[in-house]
């Protein structure tokens, strides 16, 4: 509490008594002092003396009646990561209340404060030399009764990721999988800007793979993307080439070799690209964001593999994104651009023969950089997710249901969020959102109401300078956990989902230097989901293979 006189530069000192005991107070206004009030004291009488400059005293007097923290009582279990009941283990609450568990993996933890909010309890065994350790989802407190956690599952305290490093080209940029070579195995094509190269990497089925198989492509390759563009059952690789205005086109042989490249020329600076049948016709045709003519170019398939020359659509000012979905409900694949520069997401709607309206422009937050589509809000069609770099914002529109959008909804994220990926972290069967922020080392967690409204974020620590997200079930356990590349500190950070869209602390995995990019995949056909990284600075492929976590 503390004391305040009508002047207080007259006030010399103070002085409180507390039921008769003096209390020691600050010696400057407002002469704050602060104690602890014992569990058996239902009252107080508090009296505070001033004496000012003067020598005169004066005294003011009040009481209180004191509410005792109604205590509760934690129960819960704890299972393995065999699902069974272990007992023994020690499971506290706010570090200071603790029990051990029975047999039956059951515990009780009695008289724990709830003042503090709400409880999680942390549950920590260790068998042998392994370390398992296990928190429950925040609940909160049963004041004066019983707060049931429910079961806590433990989980390896070290998980590891065996890690794998495969040479590939100069500074690669980013890394696909698909079966290349037809044998069901995940292989790997990476972009390698620094080299002007795409390398092939093709699994031998056991997570090994062959030396690398380059490709020239055209000049600073930045974005790759595999499909069936000749359609005759195999994966082929598109590659969008940001110096040289072009994609190249590299169809496979059927075993994972593949011709030389053909160039097609694209608007300035081509930043994107993605594949979609946009005319209708059975095939795969391009889009491609190209950043410096501030347009999207289209190239339609001849259904062999060979594109006719780029239509161009005009959009916002220096695109970086273009994704495809069936925005207007009619069966065809529309296009959404984020527009770096001009702060704006570029909607174009197909006509149905793969030519578009012109672009209708929507206001979003500055720097957009990264856009996806999701049935955000549960009526069937797509709505759009846009992490906005430069005002620490992800932007949400909502589709009117005939590829129109009301304003957005702005929700904070944490400090330069440079990409955003939707997924049903919480397993309520709608999809949320997680963000990785470069300058604030974290990921933000949006999970969404329902209606597509998503409460603050929940903000978790990562490495330094996240640059890309991505889900996966990595533990085995039917959830979807995040993997993130750190580029600034040379890393994969792994938060596991505890099964309602919270995480644990990040496992951190040190990978080459400059890890931009990462994609996930069982590459060792062992059932479970692996991962490969594109590190930018070493010249190099980081795999890492999951050793069956939640098994």
């Amino acid at each position: 509490m503390s004391a305040l006189a009508t002047d207080d530069t007259s006030v010399s000192s103070v002085v409180f008594t507390v039921n008769g005991v003096a209390q020691a107070a600050d010696s400057t206004p407002p002469y704050t002092i602060g104690f602890k009030v014992p569990t058996s004291v239902s009252s107080l009488t508090i009296i505070a003396t001033a004496t000012d400059n003067l020598g005169q005293v004066s005294t003011d007097t009040r009481s209180v009646s004191v509410i005792p923290d109604p205590l509760t009582t934690v129960v819960g279990q704890v299972l393995g990561t065999d699902g069974l009941p272990v007992g023994g283990a020690l499971v506290t609450v706010y570090d200071s209340f603790s029990d051990v568990t029975d047999p039956d993996g059951r515990f009780l933890i009695s008289e724990v404060p709830t003042i503090a909010g709400d409880i999680q309890v942390k549950a920590e065994i260790t068998v042998l030399t392994e370390k398992f350790r296990g928190i429950s989802s925040p609940m909160a407190p049963v004041r004066g009764g019983v707060t049931i956690v429910g079961q806590i599952k433990l989980r390896k305290a070290t998980q590891l990721f065996p890690i794998l490093s495969l040479q590939v080209g100069g500074s690669p940029r980013e890394v696909a999988s698909g079966d290349l070579d037809g044998d069901r195995n995940l292989d790997i094509a990476v972009a390698n800007q620094g080299s002007d190269s795409l390398s092939v990497l093709l699994n031998r089925g056991d997570g090994t793979f062959l030396d690398q198989v380059s490709y020239r492509v055209g000049s600073v390759p930045v974005s790759v993307t595999t499909g069936d563009l000749d359609g005759d059952g195999d994966l082929d690789l598109a590659v969008a080439n940001f110096g040289s205005n072009s994609v190249s086109i590299f169809l496979n042989g059927g075993d994972g070799t593949f011709l030389d490249q053909v160039s097609y020329g694209v608007g300035s600076s081509p930043h994107s690209v993605t594949t979609g049948d946009l005319d209708g016709d059975g095939d795969l045709d391009l889009a491609v964001a190209n950043s410096g003519s501030d347009s999207v170019s289209i190239l339609h398939n001849r259904g062999d593999g060979t594109f006719l020359d780029q239509v161009s659509y005009g959009v916002g000012s220096v695109p970086t994104s273009v994704t495809t979905g069936d925005l207007d409900g009619d069966g065809d694949l529309d296009l959404a651009v984020a527009n770096y520069d001009s702060d704006s997401v570029s909607i174009l709607l197909n006509r149905g023969d793969g030519t578009f309206l012109g672009q209708v422009s929507y206001g979003i937050g500055s720097g957009p950089i990264s856009v996806r589509t999701g049935d955000l809000d549960g009526d069937g069609d797509l709505d759009l997710a846009v992490a906005n770099h430069h005002s620490d914002s992800v932007s949400i529109l909502l589709n009117r249901g005939d590829g129109s959008f009301p304003d957005q909804v702005s929700y904070g994220v944490d400090v330069g969020p440079f990409s955003v990926t939707t997924g049903d972290l919480d397993g309520d069967g709608d999809l949320d959102l997680a963000v990785a922020n470069y300058y604030s080392d974290s990921v933000s967690i949006l999970l969404n109401r329902g209606d597509g409204s998503f409460p603050d974020q929940v903000s978790y620590g990562v490495d330094v300078g996240p640059y890309s997200v991505t889900t996966g079930d990595l533990d085995g356990d039917g959830d979807l956990d995040l993997a993130v590349a750190n580029g600034s500190s040379d890393s994969v950070s792994i938060l596991l989902n505890r099964g309602d869209g919270s995480f644990l602390d990040q496992l951190s995995y040190g990978v080459g230097p400059g890890p931009y990019s990462v994609t996930t995949g069982d590459l060792d056909g062992d059932g479970d989901v692996d991962m490969a990284v594109a590190n930018r600075g070493s010249n190099s492929v980081s795999i890492l293979f999951n050793q069956s976590i939640g098994s």
